[in-house]
């Protein structure tokens, strides 16, 4: 019965999720170029060139709905690592389903599909539940942390923190 009740939940999660993705979809503009067979060579080239010299480095990937954030986070951590980013939960699934990071910076606040809804998301799938995950968030408020506690963040870093901070 756990197991059932487990998995109506997470369906019910999805079907939000997907609601407030069409309803999204519905009011603002989506761009995205789709791999054509003209482009697929090249695309693949292009990603396995890209993977190949970031080897050995540990990849982080930083899902913000902020532009300013993704930017600035990627600038200060691509000399050490292998920097993706994503701008929305929806994306980061994506992202992780297609190169398992070894690290993801998942903010907090986000349009359609909340950083607590991606954790949980990403938790309920037993091949990434031990992805750790660290909320990067403008919050402070206790009430924040402690409802993702039971879904095991690997902590929470403050968006104002310092920069050695966050390396760290």
């Amino acid at each position: 019965m756990e197991k059932q009740e487990k998995q109506g939940h997470i369906g019910e999660l999805i079907e939000s999720t997907l609601n407030n993705i069409r309803s999204f979809a519905q009011t603002n503009t989506i761009i995205g170029t789709p791999i054509q067979a003209e482009n697929a060579m090249t695309e693949i080239q292009d990603y396995l060139a890209r993977r190949e010299e970031s080897s050995g480095k540990r990849r982080v990937l930083v899902v913000d709905d902020s532009m300013t954030i993704r930017q600035g986070m990627k600038q200060m951590l691509e000399g050490d690592c292998d920097v993706s980013v994503a701008d929305s939960g929806v994306a980061a699934i994506r992202a992780i389903t297609l190169d398992r990071p070894d690290l993801v910076l998942l903010d907090y606040e986000m349009p359609v599909c909340d950083g607590r809804q991606t954790l949980e998301m990403l938790r309920s799938d037993p091949s990434f539940e031990d992805v750790p995950v660290i909320f990067l968030t403008g919050r402070r408020d206790p009430e924040s942390m402690i409802k993702v506690m039971p879904l095991k963040p690997a902590g929470y870093l403050l968006k104002n923190s310092k920069p050695a901070d966050i390396k760290k």
